[in-house]
């Protein structure tokens, strides 16, 4: 039933919302290029880890890479790309919405939490 209900806004709200959503995730987005360059930077100090084992006729090399930081850099690029690609829908819609002035749009539950017109938690 809550799914059937629609609750009115204006394009100017439904804007100011998209607007402070696109300044969240792009925020966000040069939050994570910080810790990609971190992680960069600690994967660059430390190198690469090479062993030696010795096997019948020589030696054999193993190349070691800490996983920590692999994890870490592989974690900040999919979150700059996530950040990156929701922040220019964001925008995008501020935009078309700020056009339509003080147009009332019905909105059903889920665009409210799209738009986070009623606050609330986030999930990252």
């Amino acid at each position: 039933m809550r799914d059937k209900h629609t609750f009115q806004f204006t394009a100017a709200k439904i804007s100011l919302a998209a607007n402070a959503e696109y300044d969240y995730h792009s925020k966000r987005s040069m939050d994570w290029r910080v810790e990609l360059d971190k992680a960069i930077d600690e994967a660059k100090a430390k190198g690469v880890d090479i062993r030696q084992y010795n096997v019948t006729g020589g030696k054999r090399a193993e190349i070691i890479i800490d996983p920590s930081v692999q994890i870490r850099i592989n974690l900040a690029t999919e979150k700059i790309e996530s950040h990156q690609r929701k922040a220019d829908r964001f925008k995008i819609e501020a935009a078309a919405y700020k056009t339509q002035g003080d147009q009332v749009y019905d909105l059903n539950p889920d665009d409210i939490v799209y738009f986070r017109l009623a606050g609330g938690e986030r999930d990252e």
